[in-house]
């Protein structure tokens, strides 16, 4: 007589293994380059705050932040990938604008 196994228990592991595969990749962040104008407009409703800047120094910069992100997220961003200097005057005004000086580091 032919005796087979039945082994329920390692299809259950084996099924469970590959389901675990789709949950240790990385998300991808919702982050794409758009135009720092029309996302200040966007920070400014959606945290109620307001930007003051010149139109010369903001003109033609573009800036990579998740727009699910916070206030702090949208400002580090600003810092990170311009020139631009971010200063807070209040809770819920701030100024950017382009440095008189140029720190270089070395």
């Amino acid at each position: 007589m032919i005796r087979t196994f039945h082994k329920p228990h390692l299809v259950f592991l084996l099924c469970f293994w590959l389901s675990t595969l789709g949950w240790s990749q990385q998300t991808e962040t919702r982050a794409e380059a758009a135009d720092l104008v029309s996302l200040i407009g966007i920070a400014e409703s959606r945290f109620e705050v307001k930007f003051s800047y010149a139109d010369r120094d903001l003109s033609d910069i573009t800036v990579r932040w998740d727009q699910a992100g916070s206030l702090s997220g949208f400002i580090q961003a600003i810092q990170e990938q311009t020139a631009l200097y971010v200063e807070k005057l209040s809770d819920r005004y701030y100024t950017l604008s382009i440095p008189a000086t140029l720190d270089i580091c070395g």
